[in-house]
């Protein structure tokens, strides 16, 4: 059992907290849109509903001038997590956009076809002690649909599914029917 393929969720898991981290105070919705606070998806065929990890919370979403991806390129990034006491599910895309009005664009990205100069998706599931992962060069295979992305109402809304895989390859989450709907988001 290869060593990248054992430490790449619990890396994923850490990327996805490092994004989510945030220097700058969060602002509520300055247009009183009424935000989703939840996920929701069918996990191996049954129903799931995870809330934002606090009520009121909000998406990171972040605008970086130069991006990781494509050095001197900017990109937008949405990170979202979901959590209860048990369980823990992140959502991470990161896309090249033309400058900082962009949102990300409308549209279906697949987790193992997305060029990785041009943006990188992961759909991170932690229960328990198991940690299950799909992230772009990495492992696992999934789409991600952003359906809106709003800037002037600070919302996304998307669908998504997946089949997630531990570090060890021994076990398989398949996700389906997963939607967000206007969730806020934080600049």
């Amino acid at each position: 059992m290869s060593l990248i393929r054992f430490y790449t969720p619990i890396f994923v898991y850490f990327l996805f907290i490092f994004a989510c981290s945030s220097d700058d105070s969060t602002t509520p919705n300055a247009n009183n849109v009424e935000c989703s606070e939840e996920v929701n998806f069918k996990e191996d065929g049954e129903e799931v509903t995870l809330p934002l990890v606090l009520p009121n919370a909000k998406a990171s979403f972040k605008y970086k001038e130069s991006s990781g991806l494509n050095a001197g390129l900017p990109s937008r990034e949405l990170a979202m997590r979901f959590q209860t006491l048990s369980s823990a599910f992140d959502i991470l895309i990161e896309k090249i956009v033309s400058g900082p009005d962009d949102c990300i664009p409308i549209g279906v990205y697949s987790i193992e076809n997305i060029n990785p100069t041009d943006g990188i998706i992961s759909i991170t599931y932690a229960k328990g002690v198991e940690i299950h992962s799909a992230a772009t060069g990495l492992l696992g295979s999934g789409t991600l649909e952003i359906t809106d992305c709003d800037r002037i109402q600070k919302t996304v809304s998307g669908r998504f599914e997946a089949v997630l895989e531990t570090g060890f390859g021994s076990t398989m989450v398949t996700i389906t029917e997963g939607v967000f709907t206007d969730i806020c988001l934080s600049e």
